[in-house]
């Protein structure tokens, strides 16, 4: 871990591995995954989809929807929410998700 923070530092949490766009990153077992990269230094999470502005972490509540990233196929998931575990796969959020196209035409 980078820092000795007391909440991002907790001895007595299970060391895990999380990818954020395939990379490796430390965290804590049921640490949040916005805690995680932050903890890492990856402050940013995406870009928002009307101005192509960087995204990140605000609010940690789940209020501000910034932090919104994919994992699992889902494309908006908000990181301050999103409990970590060991293996988990997540990728950034790049402006608005594919809208699958309508079988009715």
């Amino acid at each position: 871990m980078k820092s000795k923070h007391p909440v991002f530092h907790s001895g007595s949490r299970k060391s895990i591995t999380i990818f954020f766009n395939d990379e490796a990153v430390e965290a804590f077992e049921g640490q949040t995954v916005a805690a995680a990269l932050v903890n890492s230094g990856r402050w940013l999470l995406g870009t928002s989809r009307s101005k192509n502005q960087p995204r990140g972490v605000f609010c940690t509540q789940g209020w501000c929807t910034n932090c919104y990233i994919h994992h699992q196929g889902e494309a908006r998931v908000l990181a301050c929410r999103m409990k970590s575990y060991d293996g988990m796969k997540v990728y950034s959020n790049q402006g608005d998700p594919a809208v699958p196209e309508d079988d009715n035409d």
